[in-house]
């Protein structure tokens, strides 16, 4: 071989480390969420928030009426069932986390718990529970994809999630609008769910009037 070549195989060795180096760098791209990954995250999270607050610091049934308006149009870009559970779990997340905001401070009354393991043990219930709405949005996508209008699958899908799954601390959709005693009394023909139907219906067929 020439003067100053380095052996054959030690070609083969670096085309060999750079070939795995790209497989790495291209794994770790994957893994990390887009821009507008991160932003419909956000926005879910603010959603979530506001369901939160309808009710732990209302009532403020508008803001209850308003929440299926923001999923509804991120579901207008059609995402895939992953894409759709990880908008519907940062709604979740946010909606437990001003629902129960009250929770790190009764770990640390009741359970004695230091403030940074209160605010950990609140954060995994509030991740816990945010699978709910999780799980909703991944069957209204898998039913899109299917052919299925969001504005109409979006409704039961919430209402089946709530009322089938277990959950540590309870609660429904339409818990802000109970103050209402007429709204309230319609509980007596099929009793919360069908409250949370007829909420999240007409907020959604609203949302298909006017867009």
């Amino acid at each position: 071989r020439p003067g100053g070549c380095p052996p054959r195989s030690n070609f083969g060795a670096a085309r060999s480390r750079s070939g795995e180096r790209s497989r790495v760098i291209g794994f770790l791209r994957r893994l990390r969420p887009s821009r507008g990954a991160l932003v419909a995250f956000g926005i879910a999270l603010a959603t979530g928030a506001m369901l939160g607050v309808s009710a732990s610091w209302g009532p403020l049934p508008a803001l209850a009426f308003f929440f299926p308006v923001p999923l509804l149009a991120l579901m207008e870009a059609r995402p895939g069932p992953r894409q759709a559970f990880y908008i519907g779990w940062g709604a979740g997340i946010g909606c437990n986390a001003m629902a129960f905001y009250w929770l790190v401070g009764l770990l640390e009354a009741f359970a004695g718990f230091p403030t940074p393991l209160a605010l950990l043990v609140a954060l995994l219930l509030f991740v816990a529970q945010g699978l709910l709405l999780a799980f909703a949005l991944w069957m209204t996508a898998a039913c899109v994809q299917r052919g299925a209008v969001a504005a109409y699958v979006l409704p039961v899908a919430v209402t089946a999630m709530f009322t089938l799954s277990p959950s540590l601390f309870p609660w429904r959709p339409a818990s802000a609008s109970l103050g209402w005693l007429p709204w309230a009394q319609i509980g007596d023909l099929g009793g919360p769910p069908l409250l949370d139907l007829m909420l999240l219906g007409a907020a959604c067929a609203t949302y298909e009037l006017c867009w």
